[in-house]
């Protein structure tokens, strides 16, 4: 059965596995930075739990770098694809990540009931 997006109901959407990670990140908004957790990361996305007040609200759309030395050794450029007013964000990056920071950590199995970081990646 589809979902409303023509999607395969229980099909992971993710297109490479994610490792799930409690990692500080600082994610740079325009003027802004925001400070939270990488919650799961993959070569393609990252799910984040940022602290967000009244006036950091993230949008879908909006272009970020993230700095999260335990993922990549450099900032990474990504596209915000959901934000929630909790702070829960998902990112899909604008090149895929790779490298030896990335290749050291191990992916685990997820749950697909289960939405740590629900990041579209």
């Amino acid at each position: 059965m589809l979902d409303s997006e023509g999607m395969d109901e229980g099909r992971e959407r993710r297109r490479s596995p994610r490792t799930l990670l409690g990692a500080p990140a600082k994610v740079h908004a325009g003027a802004e930075t925001l400070e939270g957790m990488v919650r799961d990361v993959s070569n393609h996305g990252m799910g984040l739990a940022l602290n967000l007040t009244s006036r950091s609200q993230l949008s879908i759309g909006d272009l970020v770098w993230i700095i999260a030395g335990t993922v990549a050794p450099y900032a990474i450029t990504a596209t915000v694809v959901r934000s929630e007013l909790d702070g829960d964000v998902g990112v899909e990056f604008e090149e895929i990540l790779h490298g030896e920071s990335l290749d050291a950590l191990n992916p685990v199995e997820i749950d697909d009931e289960s939405k740590p970081g629900d990041a579209l990646n």
